[in-house]
């Protein structure tokens, strides 16, 4: 599957061809609608954060078991663990934001 990434640089070189979608999708084996379709996702402000997030692909997603502090924690809290595409490991408690870590996890990845 391709990434955001790759579709912006084919919806770019797909309108410096000035083809029509079908004839540009036509000759790299695309799909017409999934070209005009990122078209328009890629156009869109409000959908940007939200395709950055789908496009994020875990590695692996790990319970582990939450560090000891100085602080005075429960011993059933656990921690869960991230490992990014990029090879980032991101950990979170229980209760976190998942809009935050949608945002952070978009950050990283684009780095």
């Amino acid at each position: 599957m391709a990434s955001r990434a790759e579709w912006k640089q084919r919806v770019a070189a797909w309108k410096r061809s000035g083809q029509t979608a079908e004839v540009f999708a036509a000759e790299r084996g695309l799909n017409p609608r999934t070209l005009l379709w990122w078209s328009s996702t890629l156009r869109r402000p409000a959908a940007r954060g939200a395709a950055r997030a789908a496009d994020v692909s875990f590695a692996q997603l790990v319970p582990v078991a939450a560090a000891p502090t100085v602080l005075a924690r429960s011993a059933e809290s656990a921690t869960v663990e991230l490992v990014l595409a990029s090879g980032r490991i991101v950990r979170v408690r229980p209760g976190f934001d998942a809009t935050l870590l949608r945002e952070l996890v978009s950050a990283l990845e684009e780095a």
